[in-house]
């Protein structure tokens, strides 16, 4: 039975303020903390109302009540009582980080009563096979996160079956990439998720790497982030500078996957544009991951309209765009068939939930970066849970 939830301002990797709950029985206590985003899906739940962190804060505790002496082992009950005390459709009164810090909150107390390991509860939550997700990692960045080229994120994954080898490969990469940005004056610093930033367009960062993490490992899959309804504006793609039609712009995006053998490709088009995506999945044809995020916000109902028009191949899952535990499940529920992704945030805290959250669901592929001390929280915790898995 919950005794108390108490809540504060904490900050997230990039300086900003976000929310940390701490929830107990009175004998027990679990804490956790919320991640934000920087380029942000129309569709995602609200992080914050009015953009503030205490008007929120202050805005739960005025209806806490409601969930005190709730029952801790009913997440879905628990979860529940959030969607009550919000009472809006996307948590636009107190805010889905305050909603994602309580429910991950209450599910480590949970965990912590019932012996089990974190990510054995969202298993048995969810009613899936734990297993273990590929890394996802983000070596070359750009686009709302960075400076230079319009490409978000470029990233790479390595085929190895055990999270220390995969990690160890990704830093190899990483730290290659960066000794040449350097000693050949191309270097211009790094993006907020700690991937480098250059001087080079979106095509010469995407060759230059794909020669470097193929150096390291001839068969590793790149990946790009494109992002691209942070430049889609009026009609036109902004890309690198240059505006480019719709048509332009589509027959861009598949030259470069397919040419530069890019195995994963996320959100490549405007999150409102379902025929696009799925016009260029048929196009690609197999040996190519096309992937939503922007395009479905960890939103059930979105990903139902993007499965109607076979838009992609896999779903990017963000706890803190549908705000609790509960909904996540419900988005995974609705997206299956698909490749999971499970993803950080840009804004980042050291909690580890993430980790278990990936394991619990089942998920193909775990986008968390891959040097700082935030993303790395989530690997060393993954090779934890390795050790029950394999």
């Amino acid at each position: 039975m919950i005794k108390d939830i108490v809540l504060r301002a904490v900050f997230d990797s990039r300086g900003m303020q976000t929310v940390e709950a701490i929830i107990t029985d009175g004998k027990s206590y679990a804490k956790a903390s919320a991640p934000s985003g920087t380029s942000k899906s129309r569709y995602e739940a609200v992080a914050f109302p009015n953009n503030s962190v205490e008007l929120g804060i202050n805005r739960f505790y005025k209806k806490k009540n409601k969930l005190i002496g709730a029952d801790e082992l009913d997440q879905q009950g628990i979860d529940s009582l959030l969607h009550e005390i919000d009472g809006t459709e996307n948590f636009s009164y107190i805010g889905a980080n305050i909603a994602t810090a309580i429910s991950i909150a209450n599910a480590r107390l949970a965990s912590l009563k019932q012996g089990l390991e974190l990510y054995k509860l969202v298993s048995n939550l969810a009613r899936r096979k734990p297993r273990m997700p590929r890394l996802l990692g983000n070596a070359f960045g750009g686009g709302a996160h960075g400076k230079g080229m319009s490409i978000q994120e470029i990233l790479i994954s390595s085929k190895s079956k055990i999270i220390r080898e995969e990690e160890k490969r990704h830093v190899k990469i990483y730290n290659e990439l960066g000794s040449h940005l350097a000693k050949n004056g191309l270097a211009s610093g790094k993006t907020i998720e700690n991937a480098w930033t250059s001087k080079l367009n979106s095509l010469e960062s995407i060759k230059l790497i794909s020669k470097i993490a193929r150096s390291v490992e001839k068969n590793i899959e790149l990946g790009i982030d494109m992002a691209a309804s942070e430049y889609f504006k009026n009609g036109y793609y902004l890309f690198d500078k240059k505006e480019l039609s719709k048509k332009g712009y589509f027959d861009f995006v598949k030259d470069i996957a397919s040419t530069n053998k890019i195995y994963y490709i996320e959100d490549p088009f405007e999150s409102s544009d379902f025929a696009s995506f799925s016009e260029l999945r048929n196009e690609l044809g197999k040996g190519f991951l096309v992937v939503g995020d922007d395009l479905y916000a960890t939103n059930k109902e979105r990903i139902n309209e993007g499965k109607k028009h076979r838009s992609t191949d896999g779903v990017i899952i963000k706890i803190n765009q549908a705000g609790t535990l509960s909904d996540t499940i419900e988005a995974v529920k609705a997206a299956q068939g698909l490749k999971i992704i499970v993803s950080h945030r840009s804004g980042e805290t050291e909690d580890n939930f993430l980790a278990h959250l990936a394991v619990g669901l089942g998920a193909n592929y775990i986008k968390c970066g891959i040097v700082g001390s935030e993303r790395i929280a989530k690997i060393n915790e993954l090779m934890h849970i390795e050790r029950f898995i394999i």
